[in-house]
């Protein structure tokens, strides 16, 4: 029995290997960024560690704002907004320009949501 020779094809083999070399050179190249933001993300952690350790990380205010926002849950939701804005620090005006920004933002969101599910 004669074995016979499978033809190939070498134009689209070249193709296929340039491709994937092409590819794989991309993930090499991820690989080495995310390894260099990993270290940076561990150097960043070991800073805080050291921070801690050392007691000079104190209380932030976003901390108090959180807080305070525990200690009034069960209270009108509007109230806990309002002591949160003033326990970072934001004076009325910005607080009541942020509260019109959020709800403008939030009804946005609704009708196009609404107008999702009317249109399919």
């Amino acid at each position: 029995m004669a074995l016979l020779a499978k033809p190939t094809n070498t134009t689209g083999d070249l193709g296929t290997v340039a491709v994937l070399a092409d590819l794989l050179t991309e993930e090499v190249s991820n690989r080495r960024r995310l390894e260099r933001r990993l270290a940076a993300l561990q150097n960043q952690v070991r800073q805080l560690q050291t921070a801690v350790a050392n007691g000079s990380c104190e209380s932030s205010s976003e901390e108090e704002a959180h807080k305070v926002g525990k200690k009034e849950t069960a209270e009108d939701p509007e109230k806990v907004s309002e002591a949160r804005f003033l326990a970072v620090g934001f004076d009325a005006t910005s607080r009541t320009q942020l509260k019109k920004r959020a709800s403008k933002i939030e009804m946005e969101r609704l009708y196009l949501r609404h107008q999702a599910r009317r249109e399919g």
